[in-house]
């Protein structure tokens, strides 16, 4: 009986202790808080036969730290400096999430990167795209899936549109000229117009000489 009261002495002396170090202090989340908040992402690809591969690296990890994609709750641990994430998909958004194994701080999470990934346009590199490449549907990233469908008739719409605005502007450039020569005109007609006159006088002097002559 006596040990039995001494056992449970000692361990409602300990418990404390125990449920103390189970329980993450404000300084260490801070702490690791920062750890996460310092985590760097970057994405690249992989493109083949008109398709696209992504991949995600996180780099500048602390040791401590691992992370978690919070759609599928899968974990990646700490393998080293870098986390290299592939199999991701191009037009869809992800969420990864960053924790701690240590004990007391595990479960929290820490921080949030909300990581877009953008739209693969499988026919940036089609012949429609000749000489309009600068067009938005002709660009290798889009803001949305397209068919091809949609994709012909937008850049096809640009090209008439473009071939319109060329004829405008030739006919803004004729007009421009004329309302130039027009101005000038007005400007300095008192010079002009005298030498116009007396331009005519001479070319009809000269012509009814040569037809006296024959």
């Amino acid at each position: 009986m006596m040990k039995r009261l001494i056992f449970l002495f000692m361990f409602l002396f300990i418990l404390p202790l125990n449920a103390n170090a189970l329980v993450c202090d404000n300084k260490q989340e801070v702490k690791y808080q920062q750890l996460a908040q310092n985590i760097s992402y970057s994405y690249d690809y992989k493109e083949e036969n008109n398709k696209v591969s992504f991949s995600i690296t996180f780099t500048n990890i602390n040791e401590n730290l691992d992370l978690k994609n919070l759609d599928t709750n899968q974990v990646h641990k700490y393998t080293g400096s870098e986390i290299v994430i592939g199999n991701i998909e191009d037009g869809k958004s992800y969420k990864y999430g960053a924790y701690t194994s240590e004990l007391g701080c595990n479960g929290i999470k820490l921080y949030t990167y909300y990581i877009n990934i953008p739209f693969y346009n499988s026919y940036y590199s089609d012949s429609l795209c000749k000489g309009v490449e600068e067009f938005k549907y002709c660009n290798k990233w889009f803001n949305k899936r397209i068919s091809y469908e949609e994709f012909s008739k937008n850049v096809n719409e640009y090209k008439q549109s473009l071939e319109k605005e060329e004829v405008v502007d030739k006919e803004i450039s004729i007009n421009s000229f004329f309302d130039v020569l027009f101005n000038f005109y007005l400007k300095y007609y008192y010079i002009i117009l005298p030498l116009i006159i007396i331009s005519l006088l001479m070319y009809i002097r000269y012509h009814n000489k040569k037809n006296d002559l024959f």
